[in-house]
């Protein structure tokens, strides 16, 4: 039985020794901490963009074209002569001629005002009536422009006399568009003085006649 003693006493030293080990446990590593968090952006955040301004809008110019028209022509800054412009089919005519006097230019449009005056003076039967054969335009007078006008009155050896009632004329009063002042010049002409033999006044064209 002695002999036992000491193999078990050997024993209970192995047991005891692989059951507390030589060396501590080695403790269990503790979990790395997960990152969530997305990585922080490097350099400064980028700034939303910057509207760009808007431009102002740019009024045009107006251009010459758009630029208001000169004026009406007055009476004051037009100067009239009356020329004898001959006969054709039974009609004399008088050619009415206005230069601009003015220093500044301005715009004729439309058909004069004309009468034939009496040795007195007074008119001569009715102002004529519009003779529509040349077309109204406006006309621009620079200083020493001219404009002109065609007044005809029926000859009066093509009507008998109670139809007629001819007079002699020494002038014309000329009222230009839009004026209330006439202008006048001197003529020597026969005419009727009645509706059938009343004379006739086209509108305003650009220059002296046949120019």
């Amino acid at each position: 039985m002695r002999a036992l003693a000491p193999v078990c006493a050997l024993v209970s030293i192995v047991v005891v020794t692989g059951c507390t080990g030589s060396s501590e446990p080695q403790a269990t590593p503790a979990p790395s901490e997960s990152v969530s968090s997305a990585a922080s952006p490097t350099g400064t955040p980028s700034l939303p963009p910057t509207p760009s301004a808007t431009a102002s809008p740019t009024t045009a110019s107006p251009s010459a074209g758009s630029a208001a028209a000169a004026p009406t022509c007055r009476t004051s800054a037009l100067h009239l002569i009356a020329r004898n412009g001959g006969a054709a089919a039974g009609t004399s005519y008088q050619l009415l001629v206005v230069e601009n006097i003015g220093d500044a230019p301005c715009t004729l449009f439309g058909y004069p005002g004309a009468s034939f005056l009496g040795t007195d003076g007074q008119p001569l039967g009715s102002p004529a009536r519009r003779d529509p054969s040349v077309k109204s335009h406006h006309i621009r007078l620079a200083p020493g422009d001219k404009a002109n006008a065609r007044l005809g009155a029926p000859n009066p050896d093509f009507f008998s006399e109670s139809d007629c009632h001819s007079e002699q004329a020494t002038a014309v009063r000329v009222y230009p568009p839009d004026q209330t002042s006439p202008l006048r010049a001197s003529v020597d002409q026969r005419v009727c003085t009645t509706k059938k033999g009343r004379a006739t006044v086209t509108a305003f064209e650009a220059g002296p006649p046949g120019g």
